[in-house]
């Protein structure tokens, strides 16, 4: 009774932990954009992500993780031809890895996927023609780490096994990333864009990294997106 008691209380606090970083995340976004007096556009966006893990030397047998990405934005002029702009963000990372042994007829696959709530903060120049606009922008981003699971598939001599293995326990619950992309707007609001996002810290716990070098296990994501913003009146 006293150890079924102790597990409850310890996925309680888990619980709580979890609850306080998702709390921390909102206050943050929340408490940037208060700060802005200027008036802002408001708008949503979906789009397609190309991720990967780690650096590029990597490439060759690690590929890529197609997911998406949908949320909010907050749009700020700050001083003229220059915004801010903030995003709460679901995002969908991941990788691929794949392996065969002809020899002995075997085959392995790892497909990865994790799943983040993201803040980024961005800071665009406004380009402004006649009918269209370009926004050019670098800024930051953190993510919380919400779920993490490999579905691993072995072959051997023909037969196959699948099954799936939970990532969370092994990974960090924070990635903070770089965001390099340009929007471009058009139609007085629509939105197409182009953003790489690169992991500045590593995903796994030290216990697990595969390599030693300190490019290895990080965040690689490629963001195509569409969106639309209006005035916030």
């Amino acid at each position: 009774m006293r150890t079924t008691r102790l597990f409850d209380q310890q996925g309680e606090l888990k619980r709580r932990a979890k609850m306080k970083k998702v709390i921390l995340l909102v206050v943050l976004f929340t408490s940037f954009v208060g700060i802005l007096g200027a008036q802002p556009k408001v708008g949503v966006k979906i789009g397609l992500n190309m991720a990967n893990v780690g650096s590029e030397n990597d490439m060759e047998i690690i590929h890529t993780q197609f997911g998406a990405h949908l949320g909010a934005m907050l749009q700020y002029p700050v001083i003229p031809r220059f915004l801010v702009q903030t995003e709460l963000l679901y995002t969908m990372k991941g990788y691929i890895y794949k392996s065969s042994d002809l020899v002995n007829n075997s085959a392995y696959k790892n497909n990865g996927g994790f799943d983040y709530l993201e803040i980024p903060i961005l800071f665009k120049y406004n380009a402004i023609f006649p009918s269209i606009k370009f926004q050019p922008y670098m800024g930051t981003s953190i993510g919380l780490l919400l779920a993490a699971q490999a579905k691993l598939k072995t072959t051997y001599e023909g037969q196959s096994h699948c099954y799936n293995v939970d990532l969370k326990k092994d990974m960090k619950d924070f990635d903070l990333g770089l965001n390099l992309g340009i929007d471009t707007v058009i139609m007085e609001g629509l939105t197409i864009g182009l953003r790489y996002n690169i992991g500045l810290n590593k995903i796994y716990h030290d216990s697990m990294d595969l390599k030693n070098d300190d490019k290895a296990n990080k965040n690689r994501t490629l963001m195509l997106s569409f969106g639309h913003l209006m005035d916030l009146d």
